[in-house]
């Protein structure tokens, strides 16, 4: 389990654990206060990224602006 009895705050970020393996299938269930229920399962494996990206910025260049 991921979480439980989260208030309805649109999102969630979850932290991932260390150990989690490269695929995972998810399933996200949902009730509301009138008991009313949802489900969402992935149908394949979702690709889990638990190296950080690393780079470096080269140049910035300023937005073209149209002048009409």
């Amino acid at each position: 389990m991921i979480a439980a009895d989260l208030p309805n705050a649109r999102r969630y970020s979850w932290p991932l654990p260390p150990n989690l393996p490269e695929k995972v299938y998810l399933r996200v269930r949902v009730r509301d206060k009138a008991g009313n229920e949802g489900v969402a399962v992935t149908n394949q494996p979702q690709t889990v990224d638990l190296n950080e990206p690393i780079g470096t910025l080269l140049t910035v260049v300023p937005a073209r602006r149209d002048h009409r």
